[in-house]
């Protein structure tokens, strides 16, 4: 039997890995920023930019808490962190980005 974080692996939803220090490349950062969003966990006040900011990298890491994950703020494509957060994200609804 082949396992869900596996099956996640194989398709993974980022390009690069996004957070502090890394490429983010736009694509990815406003993924993980509608992703985190859908799930209720990122808030922006402002239209959503395509850039990391200190509101997303803390979501990240409390979301990686709160799923007993490495809680480093990174996203890796096919990593733990992307494969829970693309897994939940595609059983809620899509809410648009402001």
């Amino acid at each position: 039997m082949v396992s869900l974080l596996s099956l996640a692996q194989q398709s993974a939803a980022l390009a690069a890995p996004v957070g502090d220090g890394q490429g983010n490349a736009h694509p990815d950062v406003l993924w993980v920023k509608q992703a985190m969003r859908d799930l209720g966990r990122y808030h922006p006040q402002r239209e959503a930019l395509p850039i990391i900011d200190m509101e997303l990298l803390a979501a990240v890491r409390r979301y990686q808490r709160d799923r007993g994950l490495r809680q480093d703020g990174l996203l890796r494509p096919g990593g733990p962190t992307e494969c829970c957060l693309r897994a939940e994200a595609e059983r809620v609804s899509r809410r648009p980005l402001p």
